[in-house]
């Protein structure tokens, strides 16, 4: 959950008055985090409605009651003085118009504060969380931890015995794959492990590479492509680990393209499975799936 600090973080973020450095902390600890991100990007949906109430329309409103008021008691009272507020160098008129204007932001931050957390609260509890809302608080990183990865090798020379420079340069491609993967740098991972594939012939490693492949494209919005090695690990892997991964991450792969029905069908089919490593977490998502196709 965030914490008072990170909700006044997001409003200056929002506001576009943090430095890069705060900037910069901020996405990293919070933009980052699945779960914080779903509240952030709530505050700022709701930061935005605050926006299209149109402060200024507001501030015209206060200076006309301001104008009426004025006029109407110069009317009843004409020998009457304005409110005056005294200080040892001068003597100012108080205009509710000049705070709020001279305030802006300021007041925009009262009525957030006010009003967030019954209404983010009564917001998340009447419309529920959406898909794109599930799947992040879901999606997590598949730790690598089997295949094995050599120390860094010179390039191959050219002299060299060409199946030792083949060897070398998957073995290259391989260390850059899982080197990124591991960084959780998708998208690179997603190149040198396809590049990887493309010549591999070691039948032990390859269903996990392709696993972390298809993690890789999922993570990158590949859904199709990743998709197809999910499925195809599902059916065919004879490594139990990364058939039950498969299942999972294919159950979110169609929620993240928002194929309902084929989701809550392999969460079923996992939920079913009482030795599955994510049964406890399919009987977990799979209620809220199913609101999802009502």
């Amino acid at each position: 959950m965030l914490t008072t600090e990170q909700i006044q973080q997001i409003e200056l973020y929002y506001a576009d008055m943090l430095s890069p450095a705060e900037r910069a902390e901020l996405e990293h600890t919070v933009f980052l985090d699945p779960e914080l991100k779903i509240e952030a990007e709530g505050i700022i949906d709701i930061l935005d409605g605050f926006a299209a109430l149109e402060l200024d329309t507001f501030e015209n409103q206060l200076q006309s009651w301001e104008q009426k008021y004025d006029t109407q008691k110069h009317k009843e009272t004409p020998q009457e003085t304005p409110l005056l507020v005294s200080s040892k160098k001068e003597t100012k008129t108080i205009s509710m118009t000049a705070f709020i204007t001279k305030h802006r932001f300021a007041a925009a931050a009262v009525l957030f504060m006010l009003f967030l957390p019954l209404g983010y609260i009564a917001f998340q509890q009447f419309s529920g969380p959406s898909i794109e809302q599930i799947y992040a608080s879901n999606f997590e990183h598949y730790n690598s931890f089997n295949v094995v990865t050599r120390a860094a090798q010179p390039a191959p020379s050219a002299g060299e015995d060409p199946k030792k420079q083949q060897e070398i340069a998957m073995q290259v491609l391989l260390n850059q794959g899982i080197n990124a993967y591991n960084a959780h740098a998708y998208k690179e991972a997603t190149t040198h492990l396809s590049n990887y594939l493309k010549v591999a012939n070691d039948e032990k490693n390859l269903d996990e590479v392709q696993f972390y492949l298809a993690i890789s494209q999922l993570y990158d919005n590949s859904i199709t492509s990743a998709k197809t090695i999910f499925e195809s690990l599902v059916e065919n892997s004879k490594i139990k680990s990364y058939k039950d991964g498969s299942e999972w991450y294919l159950a979110l792969a169609l929620l993240k393209e928002n194929n309902v029905k084929g989701s809550v069908k392999m969460l079923k089919q996992i939920a079913g499975k009482p030795k599955h490593r994510y049964q406890e977490k399919a009987e977990k998502l799979l209620p809220q799936v199913k609101k999802l196709d009502k």
